[in-house]
């Protein structure tokens, strides 16, 4: 920042003439009523001079841009690039993407590290940050009148029953997936999450409390006195059988109501977007013992699209499984969210399978880092194996997204506190143990395939394996357990395995060899996923897990949305949410490509020429 000021604010203002000495003098009256308000905001609270030429002002001399923003100016939908509550906290409001920047107004650019965490959450997005500055009170307003749709109807001081009823109903005519009430410090927050962004609905007083949990408790058929997590149900609504979840926080406990609606429209599977052929998707789908395998750019819908297809195929009488991913904490707590599927197609229960389910993540690491620990006590109990520190290859593990540990020195303070180097963390996802999890077949295999894991090199750079350390035991005992796939179900009750989770752009970014051959064993169709797109996660896992495993698909799912379809056509991600029929149609011939990688490089699905051209026509013709 370009700071120009040399004197008080207020002094610079009426240097420059944009208020009086009198003016000021208001305004610092007011200020020690008000003390953490800033005198700029102070003046244009009071109505003391000209807004633009005041903000021009008070830009000029911070060296910033100035912006007397108004709803008019706000050129996209904020929740896309910023969370209401993030807006609020950091007092900020993107209002314009272009050209791959996003201009963001603030209210104070004098906290460099809230700025840099900012700018960090838009580069994040693949956006660079623009600033402006604006007037507080304006910033208010803005997220208030975005705020003020949700809270309209909720009445906070009637009673309890009346109060549940109102927000529960409420929710349902704003068309909310999820109701969260959550207990604070000083008060009850609720929000409903509205196309997939949480919005503030009400806060209510904090003596309501305990009524309100009673409540929740009692129309969904809960224990009154068991504070442990729960799970029950509100059928209290015609159109609606609302799960509800609770779950005990520091402040009491927290409900979750999915809210779902009884008699909403199920889509034939020809409506989403499979070739209108029913000769076509019965022979898909009519051999036993088969796999489907389902491929689509991240967040476009394979989830949804796997569950979705396992649910119509139960519906079909076909004895069906699922066998999925389990979800990276990183993830769901960054810009991607969740990997239970979505709307009526997801598996249950969500809640705890997005949030360390079983915690088989957290013991692969621990097992990675158990590696890390042992290489470094070996160096520093006497490196009998002369392991070079500077050509250590093993990383730590972490399973969040913390950019500040990728790189780092450890070892420092001499003594008992080990030896300097560079070290770094990964997210646990992108583990080697994760992988070799995920291709194990059992404790043994798991075993011998730790004990080659490549930690670093002498000084005579020879390789240092994991069973050079003798540590393949002792890793194998902490994963034990998570060797184990997890068992599930769709919100329709048909059966889910979820087990393991690398990353595809890291590994072969797909469920694990036992959860996929467990599926094709108990169930005559097995419908499984690859991560990120039909070019990365699906070639990787026929390239990969399928020949390791002896498996073959007998049908491929790629999911096309015009999102991506628009974005393979050159279209910024920023942009993805408006019209381009130009985008559209350059992106095609990529899903043309990847339907021709399915069919011709592996040969599955179609078996000639002739049918793999109609198919090919097919998708092109009902996609423009």
């Amino acid at each position: 920042m370009d700071n120009r000021r040399t004197q008080p604010i207020g002094i610079e203002l009426v240097k420059r003439g944009i208020v009086g000495e009198e003016d000021i003098n208001k305004a610092l009256e007011y200020q020690k009523e008000h003390p953490s308000k800033k005198i700029g905001d102070i003046l244009y609270e009071l109505h003391i001079g000209n807004p633009s030429k005041l903000i021009a002002a008070i830009a000029d001399i911070l060296g910033e841009k100035p912006m007397l923003l108004s709803a008019s100016d706000i050129r996209i939908n904020i929740p896309e690039y910023l969370p209401i509550d993030i807006a609020r906290r950091n007092k900020a409001i993107p209002f314009e993407v272009s050209s791959g920047k996003i201009k963001v107004c603030f209210s104070n650019t004098a906290n460099q590290r809230m700025l840099e965490n900012m700018r960090l959450l838009f580069l994040n997005k693949g956006l660079i940050m623009e600033r402006y500055i604006t007037f507080d009170s304006i910033i208010d307003e803005i997220l208030t009148s975005m705020e003020i749709a949700a809270t309209e109807k909720i009445d906070v001081n009637a009673d309890i029953s009346e109060l549940v009823n109102s927000i529960i109903k409420n929710g349902m005519e704003k068309r909310a997936s999820d109701i969260h009430i959550e207990p604070e410090e000083n008060s009850i927050r609720v929000r409903y999450r509205i196309d997939g962004e949480l919005v503030t609905a009400a806060t209510i007083e904090k003596d309501k409390q305990a009524q309100l949990i009673g409540r929740l408790k009692a129309i969904s058929n809960m224990h009154q006195e068991k504070q442990e997590s729960q799970d029950g149900r509100i059928l209290l609504y015609s159109d609606y059988n609302i799960r509800v979840s609770s779950q005990k926080n520091v402040y009491g406990e927290k409900f979750v109501l999915r809210l779902l609606k009884k008699n909403a429209d199920v889509q034939q599977i020809f409506e989403l977007g499979f070739p209108n052929d029913p000769e076509l998707v019965k022979k898909c789908f009519n051999k036993r013992n088969s796999i489907v395998l389902i491929a689509a750019p991240t967040g476009e819908g394979k989830t949804t699209t796997t569950i979705g297809l396992a649910d119509g195929l139960k519906k079909l009488n076909k004895n069906v499984i699922v066998a999925l991913r389990e979800p990276s904490l990183g993830p769901v707590f960054g810009v991607k969210g969740g990997a239970a599927g979505g709307g009526y197609a997801q598996i249950a229960p969500m809640e705890d399978i997005n949030l360390h389910f079983t915690g088989d993540f957290h013991a692969i690491g621990a097992a990675n880092n158990l590696l890390a620990a042992m290489l470094d006590n070996h160096i520093f109990q006497g490196n009998s194996l002369g392991i070079d520190p500077n050509k250590i290859t093993w990383r730590r593990a972490v399973d969040m997204n913390d950019r500040q540990l990728r790189n780092i020195e450890d070892g420092l303070g001499g003594g008992k506190n080990g030896v300097p180097r560079k070290d770094g963390f990964d997210i646990t996802v992108a583990s080697e143990i994760m992988a070799i999890l995920c291709l194990s077949t059992s404790i043994s295999d798991l075993k011998d395939r730790i004990s080659k894991i490549i930690v670093g090199y002498t000084f005579d750079d020879k390789p240092i394996t994991a069973g050079d350390l003798k540590a393949q035991g002792a890793m194998a005992a902490l994963l034990k357990e998570a060797i184990k796939p997890n068992l599930v179900q769709t919100l329709e009750g048909t059966p889910a395995i979820v087990h393991g989770g690398p990353f595809a752009n890291i590994a072969h970014g797909c469920n694990s060899v036992l959860a996929t051959k467990i599926a094709m064993s108990l169930g005559d169709y097995a419908i499984t996923e690859a991560g990120f797109g039909a070019d990365l996660g699906a070639e990787k896992f026929l390239d990969i897990k399928c020949r390791l495993a002896n498996l073959k698909p007998s049908c491929v799912v790629i999911v096309a949305t015009i999102r991506a379809l628009k974005m393979h056509g050159g279209m910024e991600k920023q942009e993805l949410s408006h019209e381009n029929l130009e985008a559209l149609k350059k992106g095609i011939p990529n899903l043309l490509r990847h339907i021709s990688n399915i069919t011709n490089v592996y040969k599955i699905c179609v078996r000639n020429k002739k049918r793999r051209n109609y198919v090919r026509a097919r998708v092109k013709k009902n996609i423009i």
